[in-house]
């Protein structure tokens, strides 16, 4: 994302408020824009359902959405990673001719595994068929969206992929509530769904535009996929570790059954997702300010290493990053300190106003510290990945994932004021995990960096 973070850093150059506001609102939707919509889109659409479909109906509605995306975001897990070293490889010998293909072959393969899986799972509803296709559909749909974010944050069109996430979620709020009115809960959900398949195709449209190359199929990519085998877990126990605390509450004693193979926990859910609104100003700061600034030395450390420049200046280069990190995230911490603490102070205000149950507070104010928390132990490691320290992350992914689930399974089975501890305590001790792991790296860049590269030489003899 750094490429995208470096043309919208114009914006914060000056002293225009105007400017300001446009580089923030794109900062904010080209970095959280999936998620950010979808949250406020089904908030919007729920608040209308309430007068033409009954709760089981809008329950089975939310839960439609929301294990999607949950199966969307773990099987995407499993690509993220790979691709994007593949993406980077490309664009660092400025090689783009294969995007376009690589795109189109992992969308066609998405939606045949789309297909195969939604109708096992689907056939465990007794839904009419326009709505089990359209569902099917839906998890195909949002993979496209994932996977073209992907591959635009190489992108110089920043704004075309703002204006597709804003008019793809207005129209989804559009078709659902229109829709939703006139055929109840098909109604609902097949407006949305096509609102969504809105947005994935004018990002799949703003790709093509920004990618030229001819219209056949590459697998190029899959050598990826056996040669960074560690990056395939890693994403894969990311994602699982932001779920896995939902599933066990799903199933909990204070979970509900919805329908079919749907199950929800209300008070939960939305107390997480609420909680998770708030680290959207850091995920923004961090994507347009620590990264690129941290980018620029990380990037004058590695050219002065092919520039073959004396020890000094490679000490001075290894001290800029330090600075650079050390700054920028003490800056990103005062600033994320201060809103969480307020956030947690007025929770019970908030709550209220937004018309919710008082018993979602001690949930709530345990889901802003832990967001709070997972959102530096992300950082921690984008930046451990910058220096290609899979094994760190992965250690720290697999501690997210492990401690969450049994944290988790813990709390859930017990007194309902400690619901979402286990979260808080998970993001902890991943946290803690993390920076350690970053600090450790990061005192020995030099050692890393000259004593991994693989010793190759011609005149060497194989040894029998």
């Amino acid at each position: 994302m750094a490429g995208i973070g470096f043309r919208l850093q114009g914006y914060f150059s000056g002293v225009s408020i105007g400017d300001r506001i446009k580089g923030s609102l794109f900062s904010v939707i080209i970095s959280c824009g999936p998620w950010l919509m979808t949250i406020l889109t089904i908030a919007f659409i729920s608040v209308f359902a309430q007068k033409h479909i009954s709760e089981h109906e809008l329950l089975v509605f939310k839960s439609l959405i929301s294990y999607s995306f949950a199966g969307s975001l773990i099987f995407f897990g499993t690509l993220e990673m790979p691709l994007t070293r593949y993406l980077a490889d490309k664009l660092y010998i400025e090689d783009r001719s294969s995007f376009r293909q690589v795109y189109l072959t992992i969308m066609i393969a998405t939606l045949v595994i789309g297909t195969i899986g939604g109708s096992l799972f689907y056939s465990f509803f007794d839904w009419n068929l326009w709505l089990t296709l359209g569902s099917m559909l839906l998890f195909s749909i949002v993979v496209c969206i994932w996977l073209s974010m992907v591959f635009l944050s190489a992108a110089k069109n920043y704004k075309l992929i703002s204006v597709s996430f804003l008019v793809g979620s207005f129209l989804t709020f559009l078709l659902s509530w229109q829709c939703g009115k006139h055929f109840g809960l098909e109604g609902y959900a097949l407006g949305y769904i096509c609102g969504q398949l809105t947005v994935a195709t004018l990002l799949s449209m703003t790709l093509y535009q920004e990618f030229k190359g001819r219209e056949y199929l590459s697998f190029e990519f899959l050598t990826y996929f056996t040669k960074f085998r560690s990056l395939i877990a890693i994403g894969c126990l990311y994602y699982l570790g932001i779920w896995i605390d939902k599933f066990i509450f799903w199933l909990s004693p204070s979970g509900r059954f919805v329908e079919g193979l749907f199950y929800t926990n209300q008070y939960y859910d939305t107390a997480m997702f609420l909680s998770y609104l708030s680290i959207i100003p850091a995920i923004a700061i961090f994507f347009v300010h620590v990264e690129t600034n941290f980018y620029i030395h990380y990037s004058y450390f590695f050219r002065s290493i092919d520039n073959k420049v004396n020890l000094p200046v490679l000490r001075r280069n290894i001290e800029g990053i330090h600075q650079s990190l050390r700054d920028s995230l003490i800056s990103l911490f005062k600033f994320q300190t201060f809103l969480t603490l307020i956030l947690w102070y007025f929770s019970h205000d908030l709550i209220v106003f937004l018309g919710l149950p008082t018993l979602m507070v001690s949930i709530f104010r345990y889901g802003l510290l832990g967001a709070y928390l997972q959102s530096f132990f992300i950082f921690c490691n984008i930046v451990l990945l910058y220096f290609l320290a899979e094994k760190y992350v992965l250690r720290n992914y697999g501690i997210f994932f492990f401690s969450n689930l049994i944290l988790s399974l813990v709390t859930a089975f017990g007194d309902f004021k400690y619901y979402g501890l286990g979260y808080t305590l998970s993001c902890f001790f991943t946290l803690v995990a993390s920076y350690l792991s970053l600090n450790k790296r990061l005192n020995m860049i030099d050692v890393h960096t000259f004593m991994e590269q693989p010793m190759r030489h011609k005149g060497l003899m194989k040894l029998s």
